[in-house]
């Protein structure tokens, strides 16, 4: 086996309770989030989403053809989670402008204007 799956399927068999892992949904978007493990079996990890499974060995989850996989959670898993998380409830804002007050609005393009020249001057 590849040195990758061996540190991961140590880190799957060092998990216990209370640990945190990034659930990988095997979906379009590949979405993902980051949830609690609740408990742990000689073959699986259980988690607090939905207490769904996955084996141990693999990391997949356990009763699906293309079931999710766990892996552990990095500050870059994290910022790319806060990022979508983001970029998703902002979607929802903008998609019914009609919603927003003008206040709103004018606060949210002074927002990107005054960053996005923050980040002109930064460049050389």
């Amino acid at each position: 086996m590849n040195e990758k799956f061996e540190e991961g399927k140590a880190w799957r068999q060092s998990l216990k309770a209370g640990d945190g892992v990034v659930i990988t949904e095997r979906d379009i978007a590949r979405r993902k989030s980051i949830t609690t493990v609740e408990r742990v079996t000689a073959t699986q990890v259980i988690v607090s989403d939905r207490s769904r499974r996955f084996n141990k060995q693999y990391g997949r989850e356990v009763g699906t053809t293309y079931g999710a996989t766990i892996t552990p959670v990095t500050s870059e898993a994290r910022a790319r989670i806060l990022a979508d998380k983001n970029r998703s409830e902002f979607s929802t804002l903008t998609y019914r402008a009609d919603r927003l007050s003008d206040e709103e609005i004018s606060a949210m393009l002074d927002a990107v204007k005054a960053l996005r020249a923050s980040k002109e001057q930064e460049a050389p």
